[in-house]
């Protein structure tokens, strides 16, 4: 089956978004992993900050019916913002924090990344992740709907050919071919 499709990338314009409606943010990054953030205590030098971080995707029921293939997936995107803390209890900097993820929130709820496969952002969660000695931390959950398409060529009789090419394309839009390899099959006589 050769899919088709081009995996919509959420968190660059997550990233242009809340710098444009959320001005309280004084630092808006993506990262991959978040406990590299909060372990070596990567803080930028003016907070409240936040970083975008793609949380992974669950597909639905695929349908194969129309002999073309189609999934629906719902991708998780984190928002974490952190305050630096200077009181004991992190107090002054959870009081800043929680006006900033109902922001975040009225930014991104029902607002379209503008992909074309992609449905409207859909509020999912805020909660509280982790007050340190440093730090206090929030992050706010949002899900969007995309879906996976493709397309099963025509297969051949496999004595229509005594070698073939198979070719693959894993997601590169622009049609090039990321893998390509030659099958040899041994037929009697």
């Amino acid at each position: 089956m050769a899919l088709v499709f081009e995996i919509p990338d959420l968190t660059a314009a997550i990233e242009d978004r809340l710098k444009a409606m959320v001005p309280g943010l004084k630092t808006v990054e993506g990262v991959t992993s978040l406990s590299d953030v909060i372990d070596r205590k990567i803080l930028p030098s003016h907070t409240p900050a936040a970083w975008v971080l793609d949380l992974g995707a669950t597909g639905d029921r695929p349908d194969f019916t129309t002999g073309e293939f189609s999934q629906p997936i719902t991708s998780t995107v984190g928002i974490v913002i952190a305050a630096r803390a200077n009181d004991r209890l992190a107090n002054q900097a959870g009081g800043k924090l929680k006006p900033l993820s109902m922001e975040i929130m009225a930014a991104l709820s029902g607002w379209s990344p503008d992909i074309d496969q992609t449905e409207r952002m859909q509020f999912s969660r805020d909660r509280l992740i982790e007050v340190n000695k440093g730090a206090i931390w929030r992050q706010v959950d949002f899900t969007v709907e995309w879906t996976l398409h493709g397309t099963e060529p025509e297969r051949a009789d496999l004595d229509d050919f005594k070698t073939g090419v198979s070719e693959w394309d894993l997601a590169a839009p622009d049609g090039t071919t990321d893998a390509k390899d030659t099958i040899t099959l041994e037929q009697d006589q």
